[in-house]
């Protein structure tokens, strides 16, 4: 079986000038986010959002909101061609890592119920079901599954196994990846 070349990532917050590179990862979503909302998340004062570059190009990126303690990851998106290879997990831990160095005790998301990777990822990564809202999503209409994980119970700093994805940097100042998803006991 071949394996696909192994990625340098390295992990940053997002710039003004990440917008086009963001939106062009959105345009391959099934809902997208326009350019506006893009740059509206970005300004916000309780927003945080990250991008994830390879070389110097941005494959992925990760978006959400912090009050008190509480974390909510509203897009995590990875460049359909690098799908299925790690980046996504990446990324997830470096987010996780990043808002607990800020505060976060919990941190919640979305994600369509018939979304069946991205699920096995985040009850991989110790999401657990908190809630349901029923035919929540249209186009096509489908319901919305709560997860929730608690942060204090990450341990800090330990090794991610990213597969074929190795190498990850982070860059002066910013969260480096470093946490392992927990395995569900």
């Amino acid at each position: 079986m071949l394996r696909a070349p192994a990625l340098r990532l390295r992990f940053r917050s997002m710039r003004a000038s990440d917008l086009t590179a963001v939106a062009g990862l959105e345009s391959a979503m099934l809902h997208p986010w326009p350019p506006a909302l893009l740059a509206e998340a970005l300004a916000q004062q309780r927003g945080w959002q990250m991008v994830g570059e390879t070389g110097e190009q941005v494959c992925c990126y990760a978006s959400g909101t912090l009050v008190a303690d509480e974390a909510e990851i509203h897009r995590l998106v990875v460049a359909p061609g690098l799908r299925r290879r790690g980046i996504g997990k990446a990324l997830l831990a470096a987010c996780l890592h990043r808002l607990t160095t800020q505060g976060a005790r919990y941190c919640f998301i979305e994600v369509r119920a018939n979304n069946a990777s991205a699920l096995a990822l985040y009850r991989r990564c110790g999401f657990r079901a908190v809630g349901r809202r029923r035919n929540y999503y249209r186009e096509p209409t489908d319901d919305a599954l709560l997860l929730a994980i608690d942060l204090p119970a990450l341990p800090p700093l330990c090794p991610v196994d990213l597969g074929p994805v190795n190498d990850v940097q982070e860059e002066a100042g910013e969260t480096q990846c470093g946490l392992s998803c927990p395995q569900p006991g």
